[in-house]
């Protein structure tokens, strides 16, 4: 009996990892033995002309022995101008969370879905084009709206498979599962204020959309994540380095795109770079991340540091009983970055002929 509800939980998680049409989508959840199942959205707004960021995160988790979600909830960090990040957090009756997935059961089409809550608003996606409207009526006390269009993915021959995981995940099965559906899609939005109905900021920007879902959340990491202008051309970076558990090996993801540059950084428990350097390090009330790759003839360095007084509160994360916030997690939105990327070309098999791009 114990041998075969073994083979049956890991026919289960198996099957969990099954993925629906594209990644972004919400993944199927049969009910797990022993263990939780969690699927998480992200989505980050950034307005440069009006110095403005925010991002809105939700989750839901669901228990082991349970066949559906049990626990959602959904964070806003709003960063506006000359102000400290702030946050609301919302957790909500299971009862009146839907998600429902409208697309195909074949890997790699399209993704469209929605995620609605009852009397404070939704996030619905269709392929390329995304909308959202949430409302965050106690701390924060405000509306945000959100259309999103011309995404940018991961691979553009690859729109709705490819992902940051890349060849890491048939070489080992790792049991969270990280994936990136726009780098910068374009974003019009409105933050308003839901007792006056007063718009409070209104422009249009940059938008980066990702999600995790799997049977744990990382027991440690560092993830950053940028848009920006060098020269006046967009460069858009993601950084991350997590451990998914004691048991799973360490993974780090690099990823640089900017005219002529479509730049992939691969480590699995140090096997993949030839040479790479990844510290975190708190300094005198500031935080270091810095990192550094090298493979292929190609080389990237970048360095974010931000005051730790910058960072926000505690955020929620799954656990395996529900989310909790005691885990010491933070964002911010504050952070500067320096980054140099080189490349040498070599023109002639001996190499006696090279020229250097950054």
């Amino acid at each position: 009996c114990t041998r075969m509800t073994m083979i049956l939980h890991l026919l289960m998680a198996l099957q969990c990892f099954t993925t629906i049409a594209s990644p972004f989508d919400p993944q199927p959840h049969p009910p797990l033995l022993f263990q939780p199942f969690i699927d998480g959205w992200f989505v980050r707004v950034v307005d440069h002309a009006q110095n403005l960021s925010f991002a809105t995160i939700f989750a839901s988790h669901q228990a082991p022995r349970h066949a559906h979600y049990n626990d959602s909830f959904s964070t806003l960090l709003l960063s506006l101008p000359a102000t400290p990040m702030r946050i609301e957090q919302r957790r909500f009756p299971q009862s009146h969370v839907s998600i429902i997935s409208r697309s195909s059961s074949h890997a790699g089409t399209p993704s469209s879905f929605r995620i609605e809550t009852d009397g404070l608003g939704y996030f619905d996606v269709n392929d390329s084009v995304a909308t959202m409207s949430y409302e965050y009526p106690s701390s924060l006390g405000v509306r945000v709206q959100v259309n999103l269009s011309h995404r940018v993915p991961w691979n553009r021959r690859k729109p709705n498979s490819d992902g940051p995981m890349g060849p890491i995940i048939s070489r080992f099965p790792l049991p969270t599962k990280y994936y990136i559906h726009s780098f910068a899609s374009r974003a019009e939005y409105v933050v308003l204020d839901i007792k006056t109905g007063e718009i409070i900021r209104k422009g249009s920007g940059v938008a980066h959309m990702e999600k995790n879902w799997g049977n744990v959340f990382p027991i440690a990491w560092t993830w950053a994540q940028a848009i920006g202008f060098i020269n006046g051309s967009k460069v858009e970076l993601v950084a991350t380095s997590c451990l998914v558990s004691h048991l799973a090996p360490k993974v780090s993801v690099v990823a640089l795109r900017a005219p002529n540059i479509h730049w992939d950084f691969r480590l699995l428990d140090n096997r993949s770079f030839k040479y790479n350097r990844f510290i975190l390090a708190q300094d005198i009330g500031i935080w270091e991340f810095a990192i550094e790759s090298k493979e292929d003839g190609r080389f990237l360095a970048l360095n974010f540091t931000a005051p730790s007084s910058s960072f926000s509160e505690r955020l929620l994360t799954p656990t395996h009983a529900g989310f909790s916030n005691n885990t010491g997690i933070g964002g911010v939105f504050a952070a500067r970055y320096i980054i140099m990327y080189l490349k040498r070309f070599c023109y002639q098999s001996s190499c006696s002929s090279c020229s250097k791009q950054g």
